[in-house]
């Protein structure tokens, strides 16, 4: 499970990946419930010795403790483990057990991208994997006539190369959050950029700023030229006709002239 953690955290981890290495950690809990792991191994050779690295064991000591069943232990441990990785939103949430079917689905439209698990010798119109692929545009709000096109040559080249018309669906499902790190870094940027003095940042601008902070480059590698330019030649300057003119400084202390005196 330590790998399985330090893989998840990852940059670079996909959805796809993400799942396969999580069934993978199933498994392998599951077989240790005829073959027991290395430090279970090592724990059981210490009881029959009566010492655990140095350390004597007494026997009457575990008298009247409650043995544990291993291989029923170990499928509720995978029991667990499915209804909290194999699902769209928390095991405690009333909908859990339905989103986890949710789930399987989404991950079952995302392998028609998967040049390794698409069916052998399959030719295009491939209509099974197309139903798939619509299903995900429909998720992702994509124009599915102009990805399907791609998604055949996709098929007719045998996955070796991803056609342009095609990258726009891989690429939503590449940038999908595998972990709740993600999301939690994500709304930590959104307090930063959403401020008090921010609120009145609609949702297309206040998306791009939440980009630019997630996934733009340093400070040191950006080059502001270009869009200062443009922000001077698109936007109103001050000496505009069309800005608002600021004030009289003179006129806007008359109406509190009297009240300023006081102090």
């Amino acid at each position: 499970m330590g790998l399985l953690s330090e893989a998840l955290q990852r940059d670079d981890i996909i959805l796809p990946r993400a799942y396969q290495l999580i069934n993978r950690s199933v498994r392998a809990v599951e077989k240790m419930k005829d073959m027991p792991g290395k430090h279970l191994k090592e724990v059981m050779e210490s009881l029959e010795k009566g010492n655990f690295k140095g350390v004597t064991i007494n026997p009457e000591s575990t008298k009247g403790q409650v043995r544990i069943n291993l291989p029923q232990f170990y499928q509720s441990l995978v029991d667990n483990l499915r209804s909290r990785l194999f699902a769209l939103t928390a095991s405690n949430r009333p909908a859990a057990s339905s989103q986890s079917g949710e789930f399987e689905t989404l991950v079952s439209e995302i392998d028609i991208l998967n040049s390794q698990r698409c069916p052998i010798n399959v030719d295009s119109p491939w209509f099974e994997g197309e139903a798939k692929l619509e299903q995900l545009c429909k998720r992702f709000r994509l124009s599915y006539a102009s990805i399907c096109e791609g998604f055949r040559d996709y098929i007719d080249n045998g996955g070796a190369e991803i056609p342009e018309n095609l990258k726009p669906v891989v690429t939503a499902v590449n940038s999908l959050p595998v972990t709740s790190g993600d999301c939690e870094r994500g709304f930590s940027t959104m307090n930063l950029v959403m401020s008090p003095i921010r609120s009145g940042l609609g949702i297309e601008r206040l998306s791009s700023l939440l980009f630019i902070s997630l996934i733009g480059p340093p400070v040191h590698l950006w080059y502001p030229l270009p869009y200062v330019t443009k922000w001077l030649t698109t936007h109103r300057s001050a000496d505009d006709t069309k800005s608002r003119k600021v004030d009289n400084l003179a006129r806007q202390g008359q109406s509190y002239s009297s009240l300023w005196d006081i102090f």
